[in-house]
């Protein structure tokens, strides 16, 4: 078989995976990839313009970040040895820090269920695995992530990855000017109990070739396994699952389809007139309240139809019940929340076979980059044993600053947190006066404000520090909150 052969769990789960993807991408990708069916007649000039009679409203990206930022609120509790903290800043060699890595694994976990991690040994501006000939002081670790699109296939032995092909693109030049995508192939396995990396590119015939083969060592000595670490929702595995955020971006496509069904109705509820029995002479109509049309025909008839309003009610509900599906998706992950701290054998029982909650989609993410900062100790040659790094699970700050409110309000705009959790959350953090009630603190605020409209910034400050400030104040008032 060729090197491009697909694991079949990896072809099990592309369509969902580009559903969610193409989702995030927004409304126009939803458009042009014929995720709006035509209606039965609709020629592609009318169909253009009904499937543009509603805006797109993102609420699977906007999941995406507020889930994220929670987990990043707070910055991630962490124990590196000095060698190897002074690679953390720029982990990947791309300038990336060890903190915008998690946050990508965190996102992806999200997206696509996997995330996988190649730890490899560099010198300069290589970035290949390649053999360790030259002074190790030359040399440094380094970490590429690679997402589940790129992971298409892989073997495991004995619990061991005995496999991995991996899918690159990389430009190439076509002359002077002109560059051209080219796929690549990286193949790490264990041949003879040794790991080794080979690339394979397609030659002029359309045949695999090896263009490059290397045994990586460390400290001159060869691996006999594969650097190679890799995540799902639930555990540190190659296996893929059904991606978190597809229940929502399915849903939020039947939302925008009833939009767009919603707006083509009330374009048609202009109405349009018709005729019978009008001599030609007198085809001319006008209409208006001081304006009268008579004909000399017996049977002369007009009259003018259109669409009653009470039409529109069924895509109304509709619109709204997927509002409320999309809010209860969204609280989904927000379970086990109120528990900051929670054993991992506890984790792996309450989320065996269940959807992937938010905590646990951090708790794999903080395992898969200790194993990575492990991986790269070993390099440096430092004690794995003594790294630690936890993601943030306190998702209830203590202090509740702009940002916190900021997403706590958009969670409510999305019906993921009720008007009570927003309430609740205040007295917790002991923003409001705990013998308020909750009538007395829903009373105060619709009399002070319309509506709940927390997403409202002040006008910009001069003064950065100004502006944090008065989005702090803004929200707060929005809230009830004491601003002392």
């Amino acid at each position: 078989m060729p090197v491009d052969t697909t694991h079949n769990l990896y072809n099990k789960h592309q369509k969902q995976i580009k559903t969610v993807r193409d989702t995030l991408e927004g409304g126009d990708t939803l458009r042009t990839n014929g995720y709006i069916p035509y209606l039965p007649g609709q020629d592609d000039r009318e169909y253009h313009t009904y499937i543009n009679r509603a805006p797109f409203v993102n609420f699977t990206d906007k999941l995406l970040d507020n889930l994220t930022g929670l987990a990043f609120a707070k910055p991630p509790i962490k124990d590196i040895p000095p060698q190897l903290e002074t690679l953390l800043q720029n982990i990947d060699l791309d300038k990336k820090s060890d903190v915008d890595l998690a946050q990508n694994m965190v996102q992806e976990l999200l997206i696509t269920s996997r995330i996988g991690a190649l730890v490899s040994f560099t010198q300069g501006g290589i970035t290949e695995p390649v053999n360790g000939e030259v002074a190790s002081k030359y040399f440094r670790p380094f970490v590429k992530l690679y997402n589940h699109e790129s992971i298409i296939n892989w073997k495991v032995r004995n619990n061991q990855v005995a496999q991995v092909v991996l899918m690159e693109v990389v430009e190439v030049d076509v002359d002077e000017f002109e560059t051209a995508e080219q796929e690549q192939y990286l193949v790490l396995d264990l041949f003879e109990g040794k790991y080794r990396a080979r690339r394979f590119v397609k030659d002029d015939n359309g045949d695999y070739i090896v263009i490059d083969e290397v045994f990586p060592t460390r400290n001159g000595q060869t691996l006999d396994y594969i650097p190679f670490f890799c995540a799902n929702p639930m555990e540190l595995s190659l296996t893929p699952t059904k991606p978190p955020l597809y229940n929502m971006a399915e849903i939020n496509i039947h939302h925008f389809r009833s939009n767009i069904e919603l707006g083509h109705m009330l374009f048609n509820m202009v109405g349009f007139l018709f005729g019978k029995g009008i001599n030609e002479e007198n085809a001319t109509i006008k209409i208006g309240s001081t304006v009268a049309n008579f004909y000399s025909e017996e049977n002369a008839d007009i009259k003018y139809v259109a669409l009653s309003s009470d039409q529109a009610k069924p895509y109304e509900n509709k619109i709204k019940e997927f509002e409320e599906n999309m809010g209860a998706i969204g609280a989904e992950f927000l379970k086990n929340s109120k528990q900051s701290q929670i054993s991992k054998e506890t984790l792996q029982i309450q989320t065996a076979g269940d959807k992937a909650s938010l905590i646990s989609v951090v708790d794999t993410a903080s395992r898969l980059m200790l194993q990575v900062l492990q991986e790269m100790a070993l390099w440096t040659g430092e004690n794995p044993e003594d790294i630690s790094y936890q993601i943030n699970t306190d998702f209830n700050l203590n202090k509740l600053d702009a940002q916190k409110l900021k997403t706590y309000a958009e969670l409510n705009q999305m019906n993921i947190f009720s008007d009570y959790d927003i309430y609740f959350k205040l007295k917790e953090y002991e923003e409001i006066d705990k013998e308020l009630t909750y009538q007395d603190w829903l009373e105060y605020r619709q009399n002070s404000f319309s509506g709940l409209d927390f997403m409202q910034e002040p006008a910009k400050e001069e003064n950065e520090d100004k502006k944090d400030s008065g989005l702090l104040k803004t929200l707060r008032e929005k809230l009830g909150l004491n601003n002392e």
